[in-house]
């Protein structure tokens, strides 16, 4: 009898034990598994959301008090402290040539302001007479305000165009381009940046 009772006994030890080690056999599996997991996921590359994309962010800023408008362009453009057709602050010119140089190769934007004498984008002669010579007109906006943008690419001289807008009695008109094809496919997308950054302080 005592031999039986020994024999059950130890039959029982080894059911229990058997399952204790298919147990943690499973746990380590279970873990093996969870390190595997974690280690893929740790070798995923997060990147880190750039707050300063904005390429203006660093650009320079001309203020005009006269007109109430500021306007940003590249540190390696320049504004022009005399111009023409009258000088600043009503006629302003933003280019790639330094103050004082006229010589080409250079793209620039002017920028000129004169007082509104009753009539609205639809009538400006101005735009008008262009359109008859086979200018395009697009709508769009400047800093919110309507305007039209007016442009040819007939002629070899056609590098670049025009923007038309009106603002509290003002007539605004924005003329940017380069003196040659390749610089102005090359200074495009900077002129339309510096356009871009265009606001009215009133």
């Amino acid at each position: 009898m005592a031999k039986k009772v020994v024999y059950l006994t130890a039959i029982i030890i080894l059911v229990l034990t058997g399952t204790g080690c298919q147990n943690n056999e499973e746990n380590n599996q279970n873990n093996n598994a969870s390190t595997v997991n974690t280690g893929i996921n740790q070798n995923v590359s997060v990147q880190p959301v750039n707050t300063n994309s904005n390429p203006i962010t660093d650009w320079q800023a001309y203020f005009n008090n006269d007109y109430s408008y500021q306007i940003k362009y590249p540190n390696d453009w320049h504004y022009h402290t005399t111009a023409c057709c009258p000088p600043p602050p009503a006629y302003v010119i933003i280019s790639t040539a330094e103050d004082g140089v006229t010589e080409p190769p250079y793209a620039n934007l002017l920028i000129s302001v004169s007082e509104r004498t009753g009539e609205t984008l639809e009538t400006h002669t101005e735009i008008s007479s262009l359109t008859e010579d086979g200018y395009s007109k697009t709508e769009t906006t400047i800093d919110g305000e309507k305007a039209y943008r007016l442009e040819r690419r007939e002629l070899e001289s056609d590098n670049g165009g025009s923007i038309y807008t009106y603002k509290d009695g003002y007539f605004y008109r924005f003329n940017y381009g380069a003196t040659n094809p390749e610089l102005y496919a090359e200074r495009q997308d900077t002129l339309e940046l510096i356009i871009n950054s265009f606001e009215f302080l009133i």
